[in-house]
């Protein structure tokens, strides 16, 4: 009795403890190797169609990575064409992921995009419209974080706009290894 009560304890514990973030699926400092698609290249920046655990609804992914200190950055994106509606629920949907995993949003990218946005609901037609209006604003929300275990440095959302009927919602995880 005692050894099964000590190893539920132990099950509890661990629950408890913070999950190491790992993008999909990959972490601060892996190697070219762990992505097929780029394994023995050399560059910076690569756009994968495979990453180690893929999301549904994310069409492509960037990989960034730091010489010999591996991956530094990856981002998933999911394109939205003409025909293409639900980028608002697209948007919200992960969103809502991503503030039950690291709370609350630090800032929005651009002070007017919450009115911005309400005012876009539930028109995806009107949104990319806008989007592509005011494409040098940035349309987006940013998570920072200091010191954690995984390395992970921000999050940041942001939707750029192709055209007046075209955007990409585009998800990146950077890590402290990574340089600008």
């Amino acid at each position: 009795m005692k050894k099964l009560t000590a190893l539920l304890a132990l099950i509890f514990c661990l629950a408890a403890l913070p999950a190491s973030a790992e993008p999909f699926g990959a972490k601060m400092g892996d190697s070219t190797s762990r992505f097929p698609e780029i394994a023995g290249q050399s560059g910076r920046t690569f756009f994968v169609k495979e990453v180690p655990a893929p999301q549904q609804g994310f069409d492509q992914y960037i990989v960034t990575f730091e010489g010999q200190d591996g991956l530094s950055a990856i981002s998933g994106l999911k394109g939205f064409s003409e025909k293409d509606g639900g980028v608002l629920n697209f948007f919200n949907a992960q969103n809502e992921k991503l503030i039950q995993e690291y709370g609350p949003p630090l800032r929005y990218l651009d002070a007017g995009w919450l009115t911005w946005l309400d005012s876009a609901r539930p028109d995806d037609k009107a949104m990319k419209a806008q989007l592509h209006k005011f494409r040098d604003y940035g349309f987006g929300v940013l998570w920072l974080f200091k010191n954690r275990d995984d390395g992970l440095d921000a999050v940041q959302v942001t939707l750029a706009s192709k055209s007046e009927t075209e955007c990409t919602y585009i998800l990146t995880y950077f890590f402290r290894n990574y340089k600008d």
